[in-house]
């Protein structure tokens, strides 16, 4: 595993706010950030992570966005992931997983951080 660098795992938020009104007669939609994405090449497989803190709710808005992600089909993966909420010294959130919700394939289940990277391991190779 590589060594971390400071910058590259600082946490992130972007304001969209100034797109708010973009798409004429629907000012409530605009772009949402995501958390991790990973792309398979060539077989075109991608997996879109989108983490939560413990007791954060998803919101109408990303329930939609994730719900279509996954009805893409067979090639692409939706996680939801529940973090520990731990925060490296620089500030950016751990990848510390607590469970983890295939979307719209199974409910919460309970995973270890190798658990999870054996998951990983195990899309990634996937025929």
């Amino acid at each position: 595993m590589s060594a971390p660098t400071p910058l590259r795992h600082l946490a992130t938020t972007m304001d969209y706010g100034s797109l708010d009104g973009a798409i004429l007669g629907r000012p409530a939609i605009k772009p949402s950030n995501g958390d991790g994405l990973l792309t398979h090449h060539p077989s075109g497989r991608v997996l879109f992570i989108e983490n939560k803190q413990p007791g954060e709710n998803i919101t109408e808005g990303q329930k939609i966005a994730l719900t279509d992600l996954h009805n893409l089909g067979d090639k692409t993966t939706v996680l939801v992931v529940e973090h520990s909420g731990k925060k490296t010294e620089m500030g950016a959130f751990l990848f510390d997983p607590l469970r983890y919700k295939h979307w719209g394939v199974t409910d919460w289940v309970p995973v270890s951080l190798e658990e999870f990277r054996a998951k990983l391991n195990k899309w990634w190779n996937k025929a």
